[in-house]
């Protein structure tokens, strides 16, 4: 549950209250959240920040933290459908921020756990078959997606590549473009994860926020618009070769775990289209990328 709070009397005159449920999953999630946010914080520059984090109330499971009066660079972006260099701003900017976010905790080379794939599209079909029974059985190419997701995550077992303490869910909705300043926020992933699991999940919100999809070269190459990709790693600032092979099989991962989520229906009928359009996309750029597999 979200509130909003304004007084002329407080420090920050606006501020977030964020409070969450007591059940065990989320029993630590504010406080979680609050001591990143305020790790971050500390290291925040006039160009790059999150939130400032205010107050942690433990007894309710909720934090307050400042709100940022912004809009976020997703809505920018659906307003720059076509201005491709105002998008290419926007892009760069994000990336740069994502630099700047993984500076304070460092990225470390690791091996590849392909266990927490494995758990994942295990949760995963759980969620599906109690939101939507008996939709997996009839989409013989998500569950495809799925096996093969956990087929080439086992191929990456144990390979040494970079880690960082990721965001989890970095996507442009996520992130406040104000002038000068780039806010990110909703960063709740808590532990170390690949480079490229929320690079993967950004990219794809570019493309299926798009009113024309990918090129199948492209697709097949990268998995989502190459020249997104070129740019968002011009600008992201950091010393990290690329790894076509690694990138490939993540973005496939993360392509697959967009359309389960999308899976369930939804009543509204502008959201029936809208995700409909939405999986439409992916599962184009799902069958291209299996080819390469």
């Amino acid at each position: 549950m979200i509130h909003f709070l304004e007084s002329p009397s407080f420090r920050v005159p606006r501020i977030v209250l964020k409070v969450y449920d007591k059940q065990p999953a989320s029993e630590h999630m504010a406080r979680n959240l609050h001591r990143r946010g305020t790790r971050y914080f500390e290291g925040a520059t006039s160009v790059f920040s999150v939130p400032e984090p205010l107050i942690f109330i433990k007894h309710e499971n909720a934090f307050a933290m400042e709100f940022v009066d912004a809009p976020t660079v997703g809505a920018r972006l659906m307003r720059s459908l076509h201005s491709p260099a105002a998008r290419r701003g926007l892009i760069q900017r994000s990336a740069a921020w994502l630099g700047w976010f993984y500076q304070q905790g460092g990225i470390q080379s690791q091996p590849f756990e392909s266990s927490l794939v494995s758990l994942r599209v295990g949760r995963l079909r759980g969620l599906l078959d109690e939101a939507a029974p008996g939709a997996l059985a009839a989409d013989r190419l998500l569950d495809d997606c799925l096996r093969l997701s956990v087929e080439i995550a086992g191929d990456l077992e144990g390979r040494e590549i970079p880690h960082v303490a990721a965001h989890g869910d970095f996507t442009p909705f996520n992130l406040f473009a104000q002038e000068g300043r780039t806010v990110g926020f909703d960063f709740g992933a808590g532990r170390r994860l690949p480079l490229y699991h929320d690079m993967c999940r950004f990219l794809l919100y570019l493309d299926v926020y798009r009113p024309l999809p990918a090129s199948s070269r492209d697709l097949s190459r990268v998995g989502c618009r190459a020249a997104d990709l070129d740019v968002f790693m011009a600008a992201f600032g950091q010393e990290v070769p690329f790894d076509r092979e690694v990138w490939l099989k993540l973005h496939f991962i993360e392509v697959t775990r967009r359309m389960v989520a999308l899976k369930p229906p939804k009543p509204r009928w502008m959201s029936r289209c809208f995700r409909g359009l939405q999986s439409a996309v992916l599962r184009r750029a799902a069958k291209r990328m299996m080819k390469g597999f």
